[in-house]
């Protein structure tokens, strides 16, 4: 479903559609995660990822830096004290498998001493007209328009960053210039890139208490 988001200001009868999301990331921190740890053999082992899961390509393991990618579009990346589960959503397949892996993640790591989940969708909004619709979208619908826009050589780059300090956990929208290549007539074509980041800290499970 798409859903409506702005009507431009060049066609005022065409209100601009939010694509589906096309990539979601769950992003943890914690105190006491070592990238190094993070491996193929532990994931399948471990039944954080499903042992029929195929790698897409060599995964890379450093001191630094793990990162494991898998031919449904799965990403796994761990740098210290962080691990990111991303996952690409072509509109053919919708079904997420990030959420129940980051889960299992948690639960098979208990004692990684957890600080905060970062959730980010990002999507993309098609945009119709010139070249730098996207610029001018952002610098005269989401803005106000002034002589800041005229300072330069060149047109000025934007982007919008927003941040909501919600009851439960801090909220970030941001909002970039994207352009995508194409196979048809027309090179590149002009989109609104928007990244939605909720975090806040997670809530570890409660053990049930025994009774004698």
């Amino acid at each position: 479903m798409q859903t409506p988001l702005a009507t431009p200001t060049d066609s005022p009868q065409a209100p601009l559609q939010i694509r589906e999301i096309q990539e979601l990331a769950i992003a943890i921190t914690a105190k006491a995660l070592n990238p190094t740890m993070v491996t193929q053999d532990f994931l399948q082992l471990s039944g954080i990822v499903p042992s029929d899961w195929q790698m897409r390509k060599q995964p890379v393991l450093t001191a630094g830096q793990s990162q494991i990618v898998y031919q449904n579009g799965v990403t796994i990346t761990a740098q210290p004290r962080t691990v990111t589960f991303a996952q690409a959503i072509p509109n053919d397949s919708p079904e997420l498998q990030i959420g129940d892996v980051a889960r299992k993640f948690i639960f098979k790591l208990p004692n990684a001493e957890y600080q905060s989940l970062n959730i980010s969708p990002r999507c993309l909004v098609p945009l119709v007209g010139e070249v730098n619709a996207a610029q001018k979208f952002i610098t005269e619908t989401l803005m106000s328009p002034g002589p800041w826009l005229e300072l330069g050589q060149a047109p000025v780059q934007v982007g919008l960053n927003l941040l909501y300090r919600l009851e439960q956990c801090q909220l970030n929208l941001t909002i970039n210039e994207a352009r995508l290549q194409t196979l048809t007539v027309v090179p590149f074509l002009p989109y609104c890139s928007l990244a939605i980041s909720s975090m806040r800290s997670p809530t570890r499970p409660k053990k049930s208490d025994s009774t004698a």
